[in-house]
């Protein structure tokens, strides 16, 4: 190995290191590369996921409009549910047909607006 220009072959060494330490160009611009490769990924991923996150709360608002008023408990579904069933069943031991069957849920709302 020539050691031109340099006093000692310890200064070769320490020169050597130092240029270890420096990226060549091609590494510099393949790290730079790939940091932007990187970053163009999670920046495609956070829109999909703020794409996600809003068809989200969309789906959320959708099913709060449908949910019944806030003002029916629990024990007044129960009841209601209760009610409907007693008539069906008086109406299927009646024989009362189609007819019974029609008028069952009917008379259990009217029923049920009387009690609430």
């Amino acid at each position: 190995m020539r050691t031109n220009g340099f006093d000692s072959y310890t200064q070769l060494q320490d020169h050597l290191a130092d240029l270890d330490d420096v990226l060549t160009p091609t590494e510099q611009e393949s790290r730079d590369a790939s940091r932007d490769r990187n970053y163009e990924n999670l920046v495609r991923q956070i829109a999909w996921l703020r794409k996600e996150v809003a068809d989200m709360r969309t789906e959320i608002s959708a099913v709060k409009q449908d949910t019944p008023p806030a003002d029916r408990t629990w024990s007044q579904v129960a009841t209601t549910v209760v009610i409907t069933f007693i008539v069906s069943e008086m109406a299927s031991r009646l024989r009362l047909g189609l007819a019974g069957a029609v008028a069952a849920p009917i008379v259990a709302a009217k029923i049920e607006k009387q009690i609430w």
